[in-house]
């Protein structure tokens, strides 16, 4: 099971999603915040060999609480801190008990840094 330090199950009404569904935020807030995101999970569904569909949703309005939810099947929305490959991997895990390979997970967050580092050195967009 992947290790996660940053994910908050939020204290909100469930909205059952299709089997075999996540959804993840794609509001400007959230796509500014982790651009990669939705990527991300798809990848990652990807690897894991399962039959999974990565959707977008609309703003959730927790963008206060971290930087990109997250929703599966039971309907249980999530806040991704900073949206990491390895907690979007804890998420498929927990929601859809499917795990994509170690080795995807760290590519990605090795691309989730590259990205990180260039966003830094080019500033934010005016």
């Amino acid at each position: 099971m992947h290790a996660v330090a940053h994910l908050f199950v939020l204290a909100t009404a469930a909205v059952a999603l299709a089997p075999g569904a996540l959804r993840v935020c794609n509001s400007a807030t959230c796509a500014k915040l982790s651009p990669a995101t939705v990527e991300n999970a798809r990848i990652l569904a990807q690897a894991a060999g399962a039959d999974v569909r990565v959707e977008t949703m609309g703003c959730q309005s927790k963008c206060k609480a971290g930087h990109a939810s997250v929703a599966g099947p039971s309907g249980r929305p999530y806040v991704v801190e900073a949206a990491s490959p390895l907690t979007l991997a804890a998420v498929l895990e927990i929601e859809l008990g499917v795990a994509p390979p170690d080795a995807t997970v760290r590519a990605c967050e090795r691309l989730a840094d590259a990205a990180a580092a260039r966003r830094r050195r080019v500033g934010p967009a005016t």
